[in-house]
């Protein structure tokens, strides 16, 4: 059935592609009688390009616990729940640990898990821990502009193929929000025209989305002030105000979203920062596009975003595309990110850059780009 794309074309769930706004795709899952979860198909009905709209899968977490009882988890409500609105879901109520439990029940800010044959909730999960989604799949197929957005754990026993303009994303992060694309997979292949794409997915530059003038940084703090780029691996670049952020993260084993820019003059918005890719896999196969560049600053020298992260851990390795988390350029650069890739064979042929932004007024510091065979 997975390989079978021309047999199932005319299964669908396309948006509505209306001539003001378009409906974003829905999903379509099949399962054979000898899989446990089957194939997820993203598809948009879009020719050679991405759809304009992304598909969600419905956000859970990463969210943080503040009441517990033996099956029910009272969450902070950063992530907005519709009440019964995750039955049938799977939630780790602790991302240190691995238990996970089926939804049977939720409100808007409560979780209700069965917990028939498992131990209690506050025997693996305490008031603090981060909670949240895991959605499993045989395989996961992207085909026809299928644009893909996750919050929460995404775990594939066999293939994810990224082909046909299709795109795989993480959610915004916001004043009160972070996230990352966390990704367990078997075989991931992004064709030539697919991507991973989580450019300026990181904290929020100055002036944007309810941000005052200053770029956010590492924990959602306030970070590059007036008219300087986000840092991250390298430093953003600074006009006549500044300073930018300090740098931060692990050169080895990076962790985190990038920063955003500040504004410039006369409030113009800074660039947010790059988002943030972790890739557990047996064989990555890359001949498309692995993205978290910071974006660029709205002009009158505000500072652009840093490049955000890209981890990779991985068998085999190969392809020869491009992985890529680079400073917004623009006028004032911000820094680079941080890319680590680890590998036990490799025949990877494409480029990996971690570059500050090239800005007009000021540079952006290279990021860092660490690669080891196991």
């Amino acid at each position: 059935m997975g390989e079978d794309f021309d047999g199932l074309r005319k299964i669908s769930a396309f948006g509505g592609h209306g001539n003001s706004r378009w409906g974003s795709a829905g999903t379509v899952l099949m399962r054979r009688s000898d899989q446990i979860y089957g194939d997820l198909y993203i598809d948009d009905n879009v020719a050679n390009a991405t759809s304009s709209i992304y598909t969600p899968l419905v956000p859970v977490g990463p969210g943080r616990i503040v009441a517990l009882t033996a099956d029910t988890i009272t969450t902070d409500g950063v992530v907005k729940m519709v009440p019964n609105g995750l039955r049938g879901l799977e939630i780790n109520p602790n991302l240190n640990q691995t238990q996970t439990y089926r939804v049977v029940s939720n409100t808007d800010i409560t979780i209700t898990v069965d917990i028939s044959g498992k131990p209690s909730l506050t025997s693996v999960a305490g008031v603090g821990n981060m909670y949240g989604a895991v959605y499993r799949f045989d395989n996961l197929y992207f085909r026809r502009g299928g644009y893909l957005v996750i919050g929460d754990s995404l775990i594939v026993s066999g293939t994810m193929r990224i082909d046909e303009y299709g795109q795989l994303t993480h959610y915004d992060a916001t004043m009160n929000y972070e996230t990352l694309l966390d990704v367990t997979v078997g075989t991931l292949e992004i064709a030539s025209t697919g991507s991973i794409n989580v450019d300026g997915r990181g904290y929020l530059g100055g002036m944007r989305e309810g941000n005052d003038c200053t770029g956010q940084t590492i924990g959602n703090t306030n970070g590059s002030a007036y008219r300087s780029g986000g840092s991250y691996g390298g430093l953003g670049g600074v006009f006549d105000g500044g300073p930018p952020n300090p740098i931060y993260g692990s050169l080895t084993d990076p962790a985190g979203l990038g920063s955003g820019g500040s504004c410039g003059a006369w409030n113009r918005q800074g660039g947010d920062g790059g988002g943030w890719v972790e890739i557990h896999a047996g064989n990555v196969i890359i001949n498309g596009l692995i993205t978290a560049n910071g974006l660029t600053g709205a002009g009158d020298q505000a500072g652009s975003g840093s490049g955000g992260t890209v981890y990779i851990n991985a068998s085999n390795l190969s392809g020869s595309g491009t992985i890529r988390a680079n400073g917004g350029a623009g006028e004032v650069g911000g820094g680079g990110g941080r890319i680590a890739v680890y590998y036990d064979n490799s025949t990877f042929t494409g480029q990996a850059t971690a570059l500050g932004g090239d800005g007009s007024s000021r540079d952006g510091q290279d990021g860092t780009v660490y690669l080891n065979k196991k």
